[in-house]
């Protein structure tokens, strides 16, 4: 059967919607591409559909090919949607869609969204497989190494190279595997000389994904070290450049050694925390943050430890934090919550000062934050503080229980109040009093 009119009408209508500026229609516009290709696969002889997918294909090109950034997005979300629909010559369209997302990465100057976009398809198309897989991944490997090293003060490349890089380890990680040791010599000029946030938090997530290879494989136990140590030493010497960016990106680098990493630390662990409170007054806004992010980490890797010699000095810090309200505020609330988490009843000598907190929180209506009623993370501490601490904190909480209804029912605070059904029984008289007066 040959493509009629009506298909071109079909087929250019989805084409068309992939160039709408909403995000939600192009990804309909997408996946009934998808669901449209995959029923003219269907219907139509081999010859005709090799002939259609051709077609299709060019017409995808254009869209890629756009100065607009939203139709080259809607362009890659076809490509993502067509990847594994089976064809005649799928060898052919796999050069060709690899092609089309190499044009993307080589231009000069590229919208973030896009390349996270088109990094996720490279990804997917690596994932799926196939003859010429082999052949595109290790191309792309070796040219975002390539970028890597070069000396380029406009660092789009930088960026697409860190993206690309992430997405083969996870998708491709056998193909990866031989170029982890150049991976490692190279990825630091990303990591903590970037002058650009998103390409250092990209750059560590590239990072992560390459523990998570070592973590797999079935090295020697003593090379595994090695490459810990390797990764380990060059954080210290970005702390040592003693710049905002470097020591920003140490401090993200810490956080995957104590995530990825095993029992490394445990021999780090107390320099480590020495480390990280160093920084948590620094004047760039960024180490501040990453200091917040570290502490509950801190704390889930050594909890007595923590408790023994970092929890009050911690706390203290997190408390001064949210009285002064600002940027971390959410983060601290956050922190302090899966600090509860991690030490359990450690905390409960410190209860009544996190409850207090909360109230503030609460009755101010997230006063810090410019009259937004969004007090989300106030009422997740809640939660965990009341998981943490079992039913002795019930007392606490009750004062706490109207206060919470403050801005209307919501699924958070439905699953909050969940939590303190669970974790303080006592509290449910309380909590169902409240609910009916919500709700009748």
């Amino acid at each position: 059967m040959s493509p009629t009119s009506s298909d071109d009408d079909t087929l250019g209508r989805y084409l068309q919607d992939l160039r709408h500026r909403s995000e939600t229609v192009r990804l309909k516009a997408a996946k009934n591409l998808r669901i449209y290709v995959e029923a003219e696969a269907r219907e139509m002889s081999r010859g005709a559909f090799s002939n259609f997918m051709t077609e299709t294909t060019k017409r995808i090109y254009d869209l890629v090919s756009s100065e607009e950034s939203h139709e080259k997005i809607g362009g890659i979300m076809a490509i993502d949607e067509l990847i594994e629909v089976p064809c005649e010559d799928n060898e052919t369209k796999t050069i060709r869609f690899a092609n089309y997302l190499r044009m993307i990465f080589q231009q000069p100057v590229m919208e973030a969204a896009t390349l996270m976009q088109a990094s996720r398809a490279l990804g997917h198309l690596a994932r799926a497989g196939g003859s010429v897989t082999a052949d595109f991944v290790e191309f792309e490997l070796k040219r975002s190494i390539d970028w890597l090293q070069a000396d380029q003060r406009v660092n789009a490349k930088r960026y697409a190279a860190v993206l690309v890089l992430k997405e083969l380890a996870v998708n491709s990680p056998v193909l990866f595997s031989p170029l982890i040791p150049a991976f490692f010599d190279h990825i630091w000029v990303a990591v903590q000389s970037d002058g650009k946030p998103i390409v250092r938090e990209a750059a560590v997530e590239a990072l992560r994904a390459v523990l998570a290879i070592i973590a797999k494989r079935n090295d020697e136990s003593w090379l595994r070290h090695q490459w810990f140590s390797h990764i380990s030493e060059q954080m210290s010497k970005g702390f040592r450049v003693a710049e905002a960016a470097s020591i920003h990106g140490s401090l993200l680098v810490i956080g995957e050694l104590l995530r990825n990493t095993g029992d490394f630390m445990e021999d780090h662990f107390e320099d480590t925390c020495q480390i990280v409170f160093a920084y948590k007054s620094h004047k760039n806004r960024l180490v501040q943050s990453a200091t917040i992010q570290l502490l509950p980490q801190l704390a889930h890797f050594r909890p007595a430890h923590f408790v023994q010699h970092w929890l009050q000095a911690c706390l203290s810090h997190l408390y001064a934090v949210l009285r002064a309200g600002g940027d971390h505020y959410d983060a601290a609330f956050g922190a302090v919550g899966e600090i509860a988490l991690a030490v359990g009843s450690a905390i409960s000598p410190h209860t009544p000062q996190i409850t207090e907190l909360v109230s503030t929180a609460l009755a101010s209506q997230s006063k810090w934050r410019h009259g937004s009623s969004d007090t989300n993370e106030a009422l997740r501490c809640v939660s965990k503080l009341a998981k943490a601490v079992g039913p002795s904190l019930a007392p606490q909480i009750e004062s706490l229980v109207d206060q919470m209804f403050a801005s209307g029912l919501s699924q958070l605070l439905l699953d909050v109040l969940g939590e303190l059904a669970r974790s303080t029984p006592s509290l449910l008289p309380a909590v169902q009093t409240r609910l009916l007066g919500c709700i009748s």
